[in-house]
């Protein structure tokens, strides 16, 4: 029986927080490619140990989101500081005494 897109959802096949990419795109070739390679290893290796490369697949994952999504924050307080640097370099072109005028 087919699942409708609803049915997809409410059983986690699909995640609303991945992002789609273009099927020309190189980002989608390289995800094929990795599918690709996958099912080709557990293919080659007994099923006894398929449970443990899925966590291992997983647990790459998860490494990989966890640190691409600290370099993120990293940039993101980097910029913040960089700002207020800026800002506050340019509140401080005149002393209180100065005349503006």
């Amino acid at each position: 029986m087919k699942k409708s897109f609803i049915e997809k959802l409410y059983f986690g096949d699909i995640l609303p927080v991945e992002r789609g990419f273009k099927r020309n795109a190189r980002l989608y070739k390289k995800f094929k490619i990795s599918q690709k390679e996958h099912e080709e290893m557990l293919a080659a290796i007994p099923k006894e140990y398929h449970g443990i490369i899925e966590k291992y697949v997983s647990t790459n994952i998860s490494f990989c989101a966890e640190s691409e999504l600290a370099a993120f924050v990293y940039g993101v307080r980097y910029m913040l500081r960089f700002m207020l640097d800026a800002i506050s370099d340019k509140l401080d072109d005149f002393s209180d005494d100065e005349d503006l005028g």
